[in-house]
């Protein structure tokens, strides 16, 4: 082989690596569709409400890599401002038991969390969930106070303007900002 082809092949490699480099990071920041204009409770809903509490609904794919990490900052969210009454909403898994799930277990042991399975998704549709991930907060009156994600990007845990926004709208904040960007899976093609 000459060094013309070695140079060649060489160059070949590092633009395969860029390419690659510029996919990933691609993926990590694209967002999920958020087309819903869900202003308050739905009527038709299922999810047991507790009279006086805010409730916290955190809509989840049992297999999206990316929604461990919305857990674990759900978990950060909520142990610093405690009160709302927390649901973590499982869609069903046409590829399993969603029981076998890690985000199963793990959402079994944030404090005072109760898991709920969305068979046929209909409370996902109801809520206009489309994203695993989607945070939606409601005061104890059912009005959304909060909807969006709680990550910085794809299965990034750390700081982000959606944790801080869904913290600041559990502490009663007047002004707090009632949306973040939802970075995850899709709850229908996954």
């Amino acid at each position: 082989m000459g060094r013309n082809s070695i140079g060649a092949l060489a160059g070949l490699w590092v633009l395969m690596i860029v390419a690659g480099m510029v996919v990933l990071t691609r993926h990590v920041s694209i967002a999920g569709a958020d087309v819903a204009t869900l202003a308050r409770w739905p009527a038709r809903s299922t999810i047991a409400r507790e009279p006086g509490r805010s409730t916290l609904l955190c809509f989840v794919h049992p297999r999206c890599p990316c929604t461990r990490a919305t857990i674990r900052e759900l978990e950060r969210v909520v142990s610093r401002a405690p009160g709302a009454a927390v649901r973590v909403v499982f869609r069903d898994d046409p590829d399993g038991d969603v029981t076998s799930a890690p985000t199963w277990s793990m959402a079994a042991r944030m404090a005072g969390a109760r898991r709920v399975l969305d068979r046929g998704g209909l409370e996902a549709r109801r809520f206009g969930a489309t994203t695993s991930g989607l945070v939606l907060l409601f005061d104890p009156d059912g009005a959304l106070r909060f909807r969006g994600g709680v990550t910085s990007g794809r299965g990034h845990e750390g700081d982000s303007v959606g944790a801080e926004a869904l913290e600041a709208a559990l502490r009663g904040r007047p002004g707090a900002p009632a949306w973040a960007r939802v970075f995850g899976c899709g709850l229908v093609e996954r």
